[in-house]
């Protein structure tokens, strides 16, 4: 009796132990993820920030050659320094995930300062119904490049 108790009790360990592991694997995958998508959204956010930049400093060129007027010069500052605020916040935010992942994985020190891939994958939909084996949780008309 004792022994059959602790085999169950064994076995219920061993199913718990195993579903903390998925949940972790899930949890490192999904903040992975995020870490990825806000590095690429930064990437993007900096581009359109040297773009309003630029464009504020033209308008300002603009009203001191008296071609556009005041509120057109306010207007696009405003959308430059609207730019700088958002890429602000995304690096606030990237940073906060990427410390979560940190934790995630158990590691601190010199060892966080790996890096991720510019991109996420990127998926579209193929031309062919034909199933992709190799991708099977995914829609059988999506593939990756």
């Amino acid at each position: 009796m004792r022994k059959k108790i602790a085999t169950q009790q064994l076995e219920q360990t061993k199913q718990r132990i195993a579903n903390e592991v998925l949940k972790l694997v899930a949890d490192v995958k999904s903040a992975f993820y995020t870490v990825q998508a806000g590095q690429q959204l930064l990437g993007r956010l900096r581009v359109i920030g040297e773009a309003n930049q630029a464009a504020a400093e033209l308008a300002k060129s603009q009203h001191e050659a008296g071609t556009i007027n005041e509120l057109d010069l306010i207007n696009q500052q405003a959308i430059y320094n609207q730019t700088r605020l958002e890429l602000l916040q995304a690096e606030a935010q990237a940073q906060l995930e990427r410390e979560k992942l940190n934790r995630l994985l158990g590691i601190s020190g010199t060892d966080t300062q790996w890096k991720v891939a510019p991109q996420l994958p990127r998926f579209h939909r193929k031309s062919s119904r034909r199933s992709n084996l190799s991708h099977s949780h995914f829609p059988s008309d999506w593939i990756w490049s």
